[in-house]
């Protein structure tokens, strides 16, 4: 009569079965979790980039075309933009009806280099500005462009810097690369007003002209 059981060698198989399974499921949960959170982070990351451009595009489409008269030959639009830095007014936040110069830039702090804003009222006592926003962490390079007539006698095309022109840009491009390299910044295109009013005084609480030049 045959004894009922398992052999020696038959429960080595199954045990060496059974951790070979074990394996083959532990690294499909590990590669799972890795998929599942590399996913997580982009997404995450995505939606700082978007918050950024949303911020930077209200920002810079509400860009007040303001003519400043510095004397009788010099004058020249309130927009300053070079290839990683731009200044310009806006309607401020408060107090309702000034204007604020809006600074766009990026800085470095603790070793991260963040995208950034600061604002400064146009006729406070202390116009330093100040870090109003961190923008976006992880910024590892800022281009901006600027496209428009930069004087009467040229025609429209783009440029690395806008200074001391008499008009602003009719359109500004802004491209970053992160340092994150899951999270992609897409190319953000801004149109801002189009014409400066060269004879305008501007008056601050009733935002009509106050009188002309």
């Amino acid at each position: 009569m045959k004894s009922a059981g398992f052999t020696l060698l038959e429960l080595l198989i199954a045990t060496a079965l059974l951790a070979m399974l074990t394996v083959v499921l532990f690294g499909g949960v590990r590669f799972g979790t890795r998929v599942w959170e590399t996913a997580e982070s982009s997404a995450a990351g995505t939606d700082r980039v978007l918050a950024a451009q949303a911020t930077l595009s209200n920002e810079i489409a509400a860009a007040y075309p303001l003519f400043i008269r510095v004397s009788a030959t010099d004058a020249h639009a309130a927009f300053e933009g070079g290839p990683d830095r731009l200044t310009f007014l806006a309607p401020a936040k408060s107090p309702r009806g000034a204007l604020e110069w809006v600074t766009i830039g990026t800085v470095t702090q603790n070793g991260v280099r963040s995208l950034a804003m600061w604002t400064a009222l146009e006729l406070s006592p202390d116009s330093r500005p100040r870090l109003a926003a961190t923008l976006l962490k992880g910024v590892r390079s800022l281009d901006i462009d600027y496209f428009g007539a930069y004087s009467p006698r040229d025609p429209p095309a783009w440029r690395r810097d806008w200074s001391g022109a008499v008009t602003i840009p009719s359109l500004v491009r802004v491209r970053a690369t992160l340092v994150d390299g899951h999270t992609v910044w897409p190319e953000l295109t801004v149109a801002t007003h189009v014409s400066v009013d060269q004879g305008c005084v501007y008056d601050q609480l009733t935002h009509y002209c106050q009188g002309r030049i």
